[in-house]
């Protein structure tokens, strides 16, 4: 798939030591609008020690250790958040009922399954897991 590929590409701007994930939210397959997890604007970039998930090896922490712990927390806006930030920021004069029904006809590409926490916010903006394309 062209837009798995695109959000490949994307997720190389990542400045995450652990994992680089990459987004693409597309609607009817020609507006689009990614993202990649990285630090918030203004803080330090994850490869220079601003995230504490970051600063652990991975005998100390396995990638499967979950994101919301103390000891596992990331800091960084996950892939999927900014695409969607991004989106509603393009969008920001547009009155909510179009914006949802947009993200209705949407689907959102991510180089790997959505954590529990972007789930609940891809679920918040009325988007359901059939619109949601991951690779494996």
């Amino acid at each position: 798939m062209v837009w798995l590929n695109v959000a490949k590409a994307v997720s190389e701007r990542s400045s995450c030591s652990r994992s680089q994930v990459g987004a693409v939210l597309v609607f009817l397959n020609e507006d689009t609008y990614v993202g990649y997890n990285g630090p918030k604007t203004g803080d330090i970039n994850c490869d220079k020690g601003g995230c504490p998930r970051g600063l652990k090896s991975f005998e100390e922490l396995p990638s499967a250790a979950p994101f919301s712990t103390d000891e596992g927390r990331c800091s960084a806006v996950h892939a999927e958040v900014n695409a969607l930030l991004r989106f509603q920021h393009a969008n920001q004069r547009v009155h909510r009922s179009v914006i949802r029904m947009i993200l209705s006809h949407s689907v959102l590409y991510v180089t790997r399954e959505p954590c529990e926490e972007c789930w609940q916010v891809i679920r918040r903006c009325g988007m359901n897991s059939e619109q949601v394309v991951w690779s494996s």
